[in-house]
């Protein structure tokens, strides 16, 4: 409940300051007079985007004292805020310099802050909500609104399921574009280790592989080279090779055998001689083992070519080769290329899906038995409205999705984080005519009646709230503003509500009035804003049925339309 509004220099309102009571609060005043600046007022410090073209030279200031419930002192607490004796202090000043500060219980908070406040606390309703109410999100919320608790429960445990359900749903597309990228890993580690393993390279493959080959190539030539070599050295003629020479040099220092160091020369002579026998049996057997073997000189080639191949790939050596498939054998164990989590997580993913699908249905069928019954109790305001023939319409369905959530008659359907369901407000308005969507056929007084009807109901079956009704009364008159009235003064009777009308048959139903009204001395325009009493009621009644002074028959009309309204306040409380 709103107690207090203070306004100073916005637009033409200089100052003013107001209290407010429970029950319906009329705004009322000549056209142009500033009853839209009021409820802009009350729009700022409720976080509305601020317009500056509304502050003059002097800063703008707004502040709003509302009684706390736990939802608004919930907010207040965590946005820091103090509580005032279990009321928010709420203000919103705008600055000459073009900028914006909002209050709350002392504290600097961010408009948003506000903003949250007003979404827990007020419910604000224009010839715009005429529009937003043929969305069918807002359609919807007012159905799950009119449910109850029971209806609440269901959503709440419908949407822990689904975001439960959307996380996991994440998870294996992010597993199955792992399991591509580790498929596609674990195929290159096998491809190299299967190359590899058909080479099996091995130390001696870095020292003895290019000898070998190097020696099958040029097998004719060192061989010639061999036997020239070991008919130099030692020949079984004996005509000159160098063993003979040195044998025979031995045996010409026999003759001075007694001379010790001639000893010692024929003594090396000998042992060369015999060191010349042994290298040139080692050529005898290296020239015998020489074969040209071209098939083993090609396998030795190609040999060479792969571990060429290996070593641009792997390592520069048979050691980096080795040591990078140990490391791929140790990777590709901890790797899991068929898929196993995958599937653990797919078949979590389904079980949920079928948790959440019951939790659709369980949903869907308490907005359908929802859905009958405020089809019923809106069609029954509207025929006090004057709109006897008239009837709502609220049909729940389901859209049909070859992608969508899995339903128990084995339909698939469209599902999202509000359920299954498409909500769809229809308005018959006769009988025996087609129900065309609601908005599609109705004039702006009947979807202002339509509104009003709809939030009667849904008041009923809330916690209170604060209503703020600006202008739903236009495209009416007569006895239907008297119902309009009515309407709205059985909703104060749970809530606090203001409107801002412009029709005497809705404002006598008020249980206070706020005049606006617009003064001008031929240069300065200025408006006051004042709570007029019982006996200054009947004369702006008057003004408001005919637009001119004051006469007695329209005094008269007026004192009619105030014990009209008298007596349906009296009726309610006895009730």
């Amino acid at each position: 409940m709103i107690t207090q509004l203070r306004i100073s220099n916005l637009g033409i309102i200089s100052h003013s300051e107001l209290e407010f009571g429970t029950g319906l609060i009329a705004l009322t005043g000549e056209t142009g007079a500033g009853k839209t600046m009021l409820v802009g007022a009350l729009g700022l410090v409720l976080g509305d985007r601020a317009d500056f073209g509304l502050v003059g030279e002097q800063d703008a200031h707004v502040e709003l004292r509302m009684a706390a419930d736990d939802a608004t002192g919930a907010i207040a607490i965590e946005a820091g805020a103090d509580l005032d004796d279990g009321e928010l202090l709420i203000g919103r000043t705008l600055t000459a310099s073009g900028r914006s500060r909002a209050y709350l219980g002392g504290r600097s908070v961010p408009a948003a802050v506000l903003q949250q406040l007003a979404e827990a606390a007020v419910n604000r309703h224009s010839q715009h909500d005429q529009v937003e109410m043929r969305k069918p999100a807002r359609q919807r919320q007012a159905l799950d609104r009119y449910g109850g608790a029971a209806l609440q429960e269901a959503l709440a445990a419908y949407r822990a399921l689904y975001e439960r359900y959307a996380e996991l749903s994440q998870e294996v597309a992010q597993w199955q574009r792992q399991q591509r990228e580790l498929a596609s890993e674990a195929e290159l580690l096998q491809h190299g280790l299967n190359q590899i393993d058909a080479v099996g390279p091995n130390d001696s493959d870095d020292t003895d592989l290019d000898v070998e080959i190097a020696r099958l190539e040029r097998s004719d030539q060192l061989r010639d080279s061999t036997l020239e070599a070991r008919s130099l050295l030692s020949t079984d003629e004996e005509d000159g090779d160098t063993r003979s020479l040195l044998l025979r040099a031995e045996a010409a220092l026999r003759v001075g055998e007694g001379d010790p160091e001639l000893r010692r020369i024929a003594a090396t002579l000998r042992s060369a001689s015999e060191i010349v026998e042994e290298a040139a049996r080692d050529l005898r057997a290296f020239g015998e083992g020489l074969d040209a073997e071209p098939e083993r000189l090609a396998q030795l080639q190609s040999r060479k070519a792969a571990l060429a191949e290996l070593r641009r790939r792997y390592g520069a050596s048979v050691a980096e080769i080795n040591a990078w498939a140990e490391q791929a054998r140790s990777r590709l164990a901890t790797l899991d290329p068929d898929g196993n989590g995958l599937q653990q997580r797919r078949q979590e993913l389904a079980a949920l899906a079928t948790e959440l699908s019951d939790a659709a249905l369980q949903l869907s069928q308490l907005r359908e038995h929802a859905a009958v019954a405020l089809g019923s109790e809106v069609t029954a305001e509207l025929q006090e409205l004057a709109m006897p023939h008239a009837r709502l319409l609220v049909r729940v369905s389901q859209q049909e999705d070859s992608h969508g959530l899995q339903v128990a008659d084995g339909r698939r359907v469209a599902f999202g984080e509000q359920g299954i369901d498409k909500v769809q407000f229809l308005l018959q308005s006769h009988a025996g005519s087609q129900a065309t969507p609601l908005g599609d056929g109705a004039s702006g007084g009947e979807m202002s009646r339509i509104l009003l009807a709809l939030q009667v109901v849904l008041a009923a079956t809330s916690d209170p709230h604060v209503y703020v009704f600006d202008e739903i009364d236009a495209g009416i008159g007569g006895q239907t503003a008297i119902e309009v009235g009515r309407r709205l003064a059985r909703l104060a009777r749970h809530c606090q509500v203001f409107v801002v009308t412009h029709l005497a048959q809705v404002a006598s139903f008020a249980d206070q009035q706020i005049v606006v009204a617009k003064h001008s001395d031929g240069s300065v325009h200025q408006t006051s804003v004042t709570e007029i009493s019982q006996q200054d009621r009947t004369g702006e009644l008057t003004r408001m049925l005919s637009g001119m002074a004051e006469t007695e028959a329209g005094r008269q009309h007026a004192n009619e339309l105030l014990d009209l309204a008298r007596l349906e306040r009296e009726k309610v409380a006895g009730r």
